[in-house]
This record gives C-alpha cells, sequence and structure tokens, in this order.
C-alpha cells in the first residue's frame, strides 16, 4: 500500500472508516463506540448481508501502527499486521477474516 503505516493504521484503529475497507460490502456504518480504537475497546455497527443486523466487536490484539485485531461473538476475527516498505509504503499482511 502506498501509505507509511501511521496513515494504514489510523484507518484501521478508526472504526467510523470500516466500511471504506470492507470489500465485502456488509458494513452499512452507523458505528457506535469510541472514534480511536485500543486493546479491549467495543465497538458496533450496522451490518447487511440478505438481511439487516447489528454486531458488537471486541479489540483482542493491539500495537500502534503495527497490529490490530477485533472479533465478535462468531468464530470470525479481522486481523491486519503492517510492516514498513521503504519510506512510504506498508505492508498489509492477514487482512481476512480467519476462524479462531
Amino acid at each position: 500500500m502506498q501509505a507509511p503505516p501511521e496513515a494504514v493504521f489510523a484507518v484501521l484503529a478508526d472504526p467510523r472508516k470500516h466500511s471504506v475497507i470492507d470489500g465485502s460490502g456488509t458494513v452499512q456504518g452507523e458505528m457506535s463506540g469510541p472514534q480511536r480504537l485500543v486493546l479491549g475497546s467495543k465497538f458496533g455497527m450496522r451490518m447487511r448481508r440478505g438481511v439487516g443486523y447489528r454486531i458488537t466487536n471486541t479489540v483482542v490484539e493491539y500495537e500502534e501502527n503495527r497490529l490490530i485485531a477485533w472479533r465478535h461473538m462468531l468464530p470470525g476475527r479481522w486481523r491486519y499486521e503492517l510492516a514498513p516498505e521503504g519510506d512510504s509504503a506498508t505492508r498489509v499482511t492477514d487482512p481476512t477474516t480467519t476462524p479462531r
């Protein structure tokens, strides 16, 4: 990604921006929770997969500008590990849902 890790992490740590990073189109917005996530933060969102529903997530891994992961009550985890590549790029690892 052509942005430094700090810029990428700022988007991931802001639950209001999750609909922008959601490739599935299920995140519909209407977030609740803190403006900036940290370890243990809880945040909710409106979702749609056939029918509309709301889900609450908890941040379960966190290392500023390097790692963030959250999960909800179902078996799934969203985890993003960031590593700098040069002066202004970031390698993002494991940006998909993984069962845990």
